[in-house]
């Protein structure tokens, strides 16, 4: 299975944390936010990825191809119109993903790899199944959840929109730090569409999909810890918690 790695922003909200340093290259111990992120795949079993690069991008290829010990695993892309956001840079992937599915992370996401092997377990015989997780300070996007009925020891859901209740049935507030994603191609669809709305983000292409029937499964799993990094607080509390192991 490929991974799709969105690595393009300009990370601008955490730029100073290291003057002059793209976030994916930001130092988290000994190791990148972008090598602990890879590492994590390849601990889960994932050995085909893609990273789709945009600012700064070949400082950050040159980095991992020298560093990383399993660059050879990776295909670099240059994605093109990344300034106008990550939906534009997601739809630079088309490309490389043949009718296959494939996983859906942006480069600052971190989490334990027992999570990521736990996620892949399921596969997608919908179009998009999803992680979640339950309401914490950590979590930055709302999204709501309609159980399904007998769904097992992980608690399973359809996905009623991002940030804002698309359908409206019985639903549970929930969160996601950032989309983690298990993807058919389909999902270009999609994002194709949401381009043609004006719209930027990955998300806003998801809710668009539900209007129109996406069906998107949630898994949600506890005792495990994820987060993104937005934020200069944010990178320093991963720090204290590697720290603290």
């Amino acid at each position: 299975m490929k991974s799709v790695i969105l690595a393009a922003g300009f990370g601008t909200r955490i730029r100073n944390f290291q003057e002059n340093v793209p976030k994916p290259l930001i130092k988290i111990g000994k190791k990148t936010i972008l090598e602990h992120l890879l590492s994590t795949q390849l601990e889960a079993g994932m050995t085909d990825f893609i990273i789709l690069l945009g600012y700064q991008g070949e400082r950050i290829q040159d980095f991992i191809s020298e560093n990383w010990h399993n660059s050879d695993l990776i295909t670099f892309v240059n994605a093109e119109k990344y300034e106008f956001g990550p939906l534009f840079t997601f739809l630079n992937a088309e490309n490389h993903i043949l009718d296959e599915n494939f996983l859906v992370t942006p480069a600052d996401l971190f989490l334990d790899s027992q999570l990521m092997k736990e996620f892949l377990k399921y596969t997608v015989s919908d179009e998009i199944t999803i992680a979640v997780d339950e309401l914490s300070s950590r979590s930055k996007s709302k999204v709501f959840i309609e159980p399904i009925p007998g769904s097992s020891q992980v608690e399973e859901g359809s996905l009623l929109g991002f940030n804002e209740l698309i359908l409206t049935k019985r639903n549970y507030l929930m969160r996601t730090p950032i989309p983690l994603l298990h993807c058919t191609k389909n999902v270009f669809i999609h994002a194709r569409k949401a381009v043609d709305f004006g719209k930027t983000r990955l998300i806003e292409a998801l809710n668009i999909g539900i209007k129109s029937g996406l069906f998107i499964r949630s898994i949600k799993f506890k005792g495990y810890f994820w987060q993104d990094m937005d934020s200069p607080e944010d990178i320093k509390q991963i720090i204290q918690r590697m720290k603290l192991e």
